[in-house]
């Protein structure tokens, strides 16, 4: 077993990377998809800004995360006005609507994020306030000091503001599909890479239970849900 002081040797590869420490070897292949130009987005001018007690902040997010089962990963969705934010979260064990006082510069915004990811982040960070830089619902927010001293990146989820009417239902010809083509064919997700980012952030359940498989076979009788939309599979 390494530990924390141990040197760790990285090397990648087009397709891998891998990890050397002592005498283990790790070797995992690089995921495929078109992801943020980080670097760019920190340039670019942000449409949000927010600066908030990080004390208010870490408390309204450890209460939502009270709400949680030890598998569910509901978000908690953040409301962004002038003055203040509405912190708002619905799980099958209770609901959460609390407002923090803030100060904003840009727009108004609403945007959902995994709570948990949220309390990583503020939990290492000892400032009184935190700034939270946005640019649109879809986009990574940025957690950063004045003197860039820390930045923090956190994915939102997905909210479907603007998607198509999303069936309840899928009918397939075949035996089976797999759960990321069952996602898109119900107006679930808008593309492959977001279905495996989703499926894998265990936000996903079929037949009532977590599944993180992208691959995973659903016959007809089978049923899937996201963020409270539940779709059956039926023979055509």
């Amino acid at each position: 077993n390494g530990g924390t002081d141990d040197m760790i040797t990285i090397s990648f590869s087009k397709n891998h990377v891998l990890f050397e420490f002592n005498d283990t070897l790790v070797i995992s292949r690089l995921i495929e998809g078109n992801f943020y130009n980080i670097d760019q987005m920190l340039k670019n001018n942000y449409e949000t800004k927010v600066k908030i007690n990080k004390k208010d902040f870490y408390g309204c997010i450890d209460r939502a995360t009270l709400l949680l089962r030890e598998a569910e990963k509901k978000p908690v969705i953040l409301n962004i006005h002038d003055g203040e934010m509405k912190m708002e979260m619905n799980t099958k064990i209770g609901s959460m609507d609390e407002e923090v006082m803030i100060e904003k510069e840009g727009k108004d915004l609403t945007i959902a994020f995994n709570p948990k990811y949220i309390i990583d982040v503020l939990k290492v960070i000892e400032d009184e306030d935190v700034y939270l830089y946005l640019f649109n619902a879809n986009a990574p927010c940025f957690i950063k000091n004045n003197e860039e001293s820390y930045i923090y990146l956190i994915l939102p989820v997905n909210m479907n503001y603007n998607r198509r009417k999303i069936m309840e239902e899928i009918r397939i010809r075949d035996e089976y599909i797999r759960l990321g083509q069952a996602m898109k064919l119900a107006g679930l997700v808008g593309s492959g890479v977001e279905a495996k980012m989703v499926i894998q952030d265990g936000l996903v359940l079929v037949n009532g239970e977590v599944d993180e498989r992208r691959g995973r076979k659903l016959h007809p009788g089978d049923e899937f849900e996201f963020e409270g939309t539940k779709v059956k599979v039926a023979s055509v």
